[in-house]
């Protein structure tokens, strides 16, 4: 059996090949996909579309607000929340953010350098497995990546995931 886990983190993304025929496994670690998203950002000139899915969002406060100093940046609601849940707080990075179908209609404009982000980067991690020097081919595939939900207004993710934590029992998927 052909298994291929991927661990995504906020630092480094691991990728675990194993084959229970022979009995070999090869491992990667790499940067995790929030880095190469902010790498990509913040290489980026002139006006920026972001759209996609929320993901860890490490460095993308930072790195928005220091764009929209000289530039415009609109950012889909849907990739927003990769910044933070509360709109208001996305938009005090200097960010614009538009509704999934705006950003849709802006990203066929060309007008703007455009970015999809994702914590799932299939392309990349294609790559890395035929760097290991086995096929895109898996019995199974397993993907790991830490969602701890949504905070209440007031209490930050890292508070809220920390709570979480310290509560095994509470049903905190209920939401």
């Amino acid at each position: 059996m052909k298994i291929l886990l991927i661990d995504v983190g906020a630092g480094t993304m691991d990728l675990l090949y194993f084959d229970t025929g022979p009995m070999i496994q090869y491992k990667a670690v790499v940067k995790s996909p929030v880095i190469t998203v902010a790498e990509k950002l913040n290489k980026m000139d002139g006006n920026i579309l972001i759209t996609g899915v929320e993901m860890g969002g490490g460095s993308m406060s930072t790195i928005l607000s220091e764009k929209t100093v000289k530039n415009e940046v609109i950012i889909s609601r849907s990739a927003s929340v990769t910044v933070n849940h509360d709109m208001e707080k996305v938009r005090s990075t200097g960010a614009i953010v538009v509704e999934d179908e705006e950003a849709e209609r802006i990203r066929k404009s060309g007008k703007y350098n455009h970015i999809d982000i994702s914590d799932l980067e299939q392309e990349r991690i294609n790559k890395i497995v035929e760097g290991m020097g086995v096929p895109f081919s898996f019995d199974v595939i397993g993907l790991c990546a830490q969602d701890h939900g949504v905070s209440e207004p007031g209490v930050s993710h890292l508070d809220y995931r920390h709570n979480i934590f310290k509560q095994p029992d509470a049903a905190y998927y209920t939401r």
